[in-house]
């Protein structure tokens, strides 16, 4: 699933690589999804295009370059929550780290995996500094 407008302007603005997918926002709000047209464009061509990378693709890059491990769990409610682990912030005397919880976010429990990933890819993306 692509990541939403918002989200993906929030990743830019944080760093993400805008030459990293075949799929972007157009300055209309429409997406554009298609590899072979990519292949094709000169540099002027994405002039106000922005990545729109699929959530695991983001999810991927927070993990790598910025030591954020996201997981999505089921609530027995039919309602799901999020961990952010910090994988540079061990807690000590434990096999643990430091983490934020969604408990810390509103609206803390989302109806689908897919919303409460996007909620975890926003929370972690604002904490890059």
């Amino acid at each position: 699933m692509l990541i939403k407008y918002e989200t993906s302007l929030l990743a830019e603005k944080k760093g993400y690589p805008q030459r990293n997918t075949y799929d972007f926002w157009l300055p209309d709000g429409e997406t554009m999804t298609d590899k072979h047209y990519c292949e094709w464009l000169d540099e002027e061509d994405y002039e106000g295009m922005i990545a729109a990378p699929r959530q695991s693709l983001l999810q991927k890059w927070l993990r790598d370059e910025h030591k954020m491990s996201i997981t999505v769990h089921p609530l027995n409610t039919g309602k799901w929550e999020f961990v952010i682990f910090f994988l540079d912030q061990p807690l000590e005397g434990t096999d643990g780290f430091k983490n934020k919880m969604s408990l810390h976010v509103e609206p803390y429990y989302w109806d689908s995996y897919e919303e409460t990933l996007e909620a975890a890819l926003v929370t972690g993306l604002n904490l890059i500094k």
